[in-house]
């Protein structure tokens, strides 16, 4: 990533410290454009970073509920940032066997998928509940369909779901992470809305 910084660091001196006699705006346009597209390469970078991380959880019986309500927050936070309407809706599902943190990611993975694919003033639902000995974490929204070509891939690498300018990193490690857990995610799309179920055991 050391290649990105340094041409970071070039662009903002360029915007500071240097300025043409002619089309100052344009070329002050081009230098964030640039800026832009160095932010989006840094993200593919970590994304690739995590994409061969070992992935070996530490599972441990913990309960869910204090978990899910932080994940709902933070959601709720990057939702407002579009004036998206996000609704919770978790029931206590007991305990689990969870890698903590990599359940976090998971789960935020899915909740900023959502987000990218919502129209603003849309919505959101992110809920829980347990069936029998299934923990069903949920999250919904109202965007566009996912097509049916692309839905039944979703999970592989670099298969993303639709929205512009994504890899499919965050889906690919949340599908993972699902199965790691004894779980899976099920995906349900339609004109209604786009739901992604994480379902896990539970203990």
């Amino acid at each position: 990533r050391n290649p990105l910084n340094a041409i970071g660091i070039a662009a903002q001196m360029l915007s500071s410290d240097f300025s043409p006699k002619e089309d100052d705006e344009g070329y002050r346009e081009i230098l964030r454009n640039v800026r832009v597209e160095i932010t989006r390469l840094d993200k593919v970078v970590r994304e690739f970073i995590g994409l061969s991380a070992p992935m070996a959880p530490d599972l441990k019986r913990r309960p869910l509920a204090p978990i899910l309500e932080e994940i709902a927050e933070a959601g709720k936070l990057r939702a407002n940032g579009k004036h998206i309407e996000f609704n919770i809706a978790l029931k206590d599902v007991g305990t689990a066997a969870i890698d903590e943190e990599q359940l976090k990611k998971a789960l935020l993975n899915l909740i900023k998928n959502a987000v990218e694919a919502t129209p603003e003033y849309g919505e959101i639902c992110f809920s829980a509940n347990r069936e029998g000995e299934r923990i069903l974490i949920e999250v919904w929204d109202d965007g566009p369909p996912i097509p049916s070509e692309i839905r039944e891939k979703l999970g592989k690498p670099f298969v993303s779901s639709g929205k512009e300018g994504g890899t499919g990193i965050g889906l690919f490690l949340a599908f993972r992470v699902a199965r790691d857990h004894g779980g899976k995610i099920e995906v349900k799309s339609d004109e209604a809305g786009t739901s992604f179920k994480l379902i896990l055991p539970a203990c």
